[in-house]
This record gives structure tokens, C-alpha cells and sequence, in this order.
């Protein structure tokens, strides 16, 4: 009877199709997770970020707050230790080590307090309207606020800077604050980064299943697809490469016989009078006569020799290596060893069968492509025909 396909055989061909729309889903479904967490990613971190500057400006707004109504704010500019005592002057609290302030202006007193070029151009920009400013920037990995609130003289500040270029109520420079997110994060910036970092751990673990997903689908389609790639490419009944496949494998051995310079000897053996076994046995009988010979031609095939059933009761055997002289005295023994063999066959009344075989036998040539050396095989195995069956005739 004819070899079926197994359960799980059948069960991966039909599996095969709904693996690859299981792995298409999969696919987008890992595209858009990954899409969300950075949509996610970029959304919270421009958030946390927004919050982040709102409080260092508030905390740079605090300290301006607390030094103007410091006792001795306005006795500190003038002295070399300035930047100390403004930074004692603040609560414990609010000292942070990335805090830097200056007191500075166009026309400082005190060298400590020459202005920069961010202040430069603040100060430009308060001698026009006298407001608060501020300028956000990263420098090592941190954001940093550089924040500038004017300074407009009273009667104390004449007695440093010349009337004739201060005058009361003028604007005459500002206090400068630098500070970085080093030391700000609150209570509310601390759960928003347990959350943030929460929701990127459960990100991390859902893309890394859905990797793992991914890689089982395709793992599960390949084996699906090479098991539907191995049934179409196998005769059901034999087990044997079919017919593409045998000349597909006859091609690979062609071409390296023709690389490397060695002989290539192909048998084309054909079961005499094969049909009018089938019409006598019946088709079930006829299929236990191919398996049958099956067996017997495989017994005698070397490791690296290619059987496969070319159609009806034929079979190509392609024997690498192998002299024509060589291929004769196998395919020789082949014959002889069918026509010696009694076939037994079930469910019939004259069990026992014997039968022969037709072969042709050829040699590569030199330059030769496979159309023409298959047909020189063929020519080969009629002429075997013609000469009465029960031989082997070389091309």
C-alpha cells in the first residue's frame, strides 16, 4: 500500500500557513510594543524633564527671595569671599555643591563678580526690562539653569559706584545662579522616576517574551515548511526522493563531477512489463511490488549513491565515483538479484511473483548538460526494451 504522510507530518502542513500569519502578528504586534515604549519613553521624559526645570527655577527664584532679604546681602558684593558668604547665607536646605552665585555687572567692583558671556548678555537684556531670566543647558549629562535677577541700586550702593554712572534706582547688575538637577529631585520627581522605570521594566520583559515568541514561531514554520518542502519532494509510496528531486540531486552531482573531473555513472532501471502487473495484481498488488523493489535496490546502494523513483515501475540511480566498467557490473547484479527474487504478494491467490528488469547505463561526458545526458540514458534503457527485456545496455 501506498506510505501516507504521518499525523504530525499532516499536522505541520496544515500548521504551516497558520504559523506564518501567527508570525506576521507577532511581528506587528513587537513593532508596535517597541513604538509605544518609545512613544512612552520620549512622552515621560519630556514631562519629567518640564517638571524638572519648573523646579530648579522655583529653587533658583527661593534663593534670589532669601538673599535679597538677607541682613547683610548688600555688604557681601564688595568682599573677596562673596560667593562663600552668599552660600552661608542660605539654610542648610538650600546649599547644594553644583550651586554657584555671583553678584555681577558691566562694571563690577570686586573682579570676583566679572560677568561672564551668559551674563554679559543677560544684563543686555534686563537694562531693556528689568525682569527676571533664564537659560537651560547640559553640560556633563546634567541639566543646568542659569538664572539672572537684577539688581537696582539704593543710597548704600552710591558709595561704591560713582553717581555719575549709578544712580538711585537704576539697574546696575544682578545676581547670578547657577545650578544643576543634581541635588533637586523632589517627591514628586522621585515617583515619577519609580514609575518610569517601572513601566520600562515591564516594557524590557514584555518585548524580550514577545522576542521569545517570535523565535518559536519562526522555529515552529521552519520545521513546518521543511516538512512540507520534504513531502513535496518525496514519493509517497517508496519513500524515495520523486522525480524533481532525483534529477535536482543528479544536477548537484553533475556539476561537481564536472569540477572535479571524476565519473558520473547513471542507471535508469525500469520493471518489465510493469503495467501488466498492475492489471493483474490489481494497483494495491503493483504498489507491493514497487516497495518491494524499493527495498531490494536500496540494499545495494553505497552511502553517497542517490536512489529515487522517476515514475511509474522507473528508477534513476546516479553513482558518484563510479566507472562505467563499475556501474555495469552493479547494475548486473541488480538484475540477476531480480530476477532470482520471488515477490510475495498478500491477498492473492498465487502468492509468489517473479519479475525482471530493463536498464540503460551511461557515463557523463565531457561538457555534457543534464537534459542530454538523461537522454542519452533513456535512448539506453529503450534500446533495452527493444533487445527483449531482462538486460542492461550502455549508451
Amino acid at each position: 500500500m501506498a506510505k501516507l504522510p504521518s499525523a504530525s507530518e499532516i499536522s505541520k502542513i496544515r500548521s504551516a500557513k497558520g504559523y506564518r500569519l501567527y508570525l506576521q502578528a507577532a511581528a506587528v504586534f513587537f513593532i508596535l510594543l517597541c513604538l509605544a515604549l518609545l512613544a512612552f519613553l520620549l512622552q515621560f521624559n519630556k514631562q519629567n524633564t518640564h517638571l524638572l526645570k519648573n523646579s530648579m527655577l522655583r529653587e533658583a527664584q527661593d534663593i534670589v527671595t532669601i538673599l535679597k532679604l538677607s541682613p547683610f546681602f548688600e555688604k557681601v558684593h564688595s568682599s573677596p569671599e562673596s560667593p562663600f558668604l552668599l552660600l552661608q547665607a542660605l539654610p542648610k536646605e538650600k546649599r547644594q555643591t553644583s550651586l554657584n552665585i555671583r553678584l555681577t555687572s558691566l562694571t563690577p567692583s570686586n573682579t570676583l563678580n566679572e560677568p561672564d558671556l551668559v551674563d554679559i548678555k543677560a544684563i543686555h537684556d534686563l537694562q531693556e526690562d528689568h525682569e527676571d531670566s533664564h537659560r537651560f543647558f547640559i553640560q556633563d549629562n546634567m541639566i543646568q539653569l542659569r538664572y539672572f535677577a537684577p539688581l537696582m541700586t539704593k543710597e548704600t550702593c552710591l558709595e561704591c559706584h560713582k553717581p555719575s554712572q549709578t544712580t538711585k534706582s537704576s539697574f546696575i547688575g544682578g545676581i547670578s545662579i547657577t545650578l544643576s538637577d543634581e541635588n533637586l529631585i523632589g517627591p514628586g520627581l522621585k515617583r515619577n522616576q519609580i514609575t518610569y522605570y517601572s513601566i520600562i521594566s515591564v516594557g524590557i520583559i514584555f518585548i524580550f517574551l514577545s522576542f521569545i515568541f517570535i523565535l518559536f514561531l519562526i522555529k515552529e514554520r521552519r520545521a513546518s515548511r521543511n516538512a512540507v518542502q520534504k513531502m513535496a519532494n518525496r514519493d509517497f509510496l517508496t519513500d524515495l526522493p520523486n522525480r524533481k528531486e532525483g534529477l535536482r540531486r543528479l544536477g548537484e552531482e553533475l556539476s561537481k563531477s564536472l569540477r572535479s573531473n571524476q565519473d558520473l555513472t547513471v542507471i535508469l532501471f525500469d520493471i518489465d512489463r510493469f503495467k501488466y502487473v498492475n492489471e493483474t495484481l490489481g494497483n494495491a498488488g503493483g504498489d507491493e511490488v514497487l516497495q518491494e523493489v524499493t527495498n531490494t535496490l536500496a540494499g545495494f546502494m553505497r552511502d553517497y549513491d542517490i536512489l529515487s523513483r522517476f515514475g511509474g515501475g522507473e528508477f534513476l540511480i546516479v553513482l558518484p565515483a563510479t566507472t562505467l566498467a563499475d556501474g555495469l557490473a552493479i547494475a548486473e547484479r541488480l538484475r540477476v538479484t531480480i530476477e532470482n527474487k520471488p515477490f510475495r504478494i498478500s491477498d492473492t491467490e498465487n502468492s509468489i511473483l517473479r519479475i525482471t528488469a530493463s536498464m540503460g547505463i551511461a557515463t557523463l561526458q565531457a561538457e555534457e548538460s543534464l537534459d542530454a545526458f538523461i537522454a542519452r540514458v533513456d535512448q539506453a534503457l529503450r534500446a533495452a526494451k527493444d533487445r527483449g527485456r531482462n538486460n542492461v545496455t550502455e549508451a
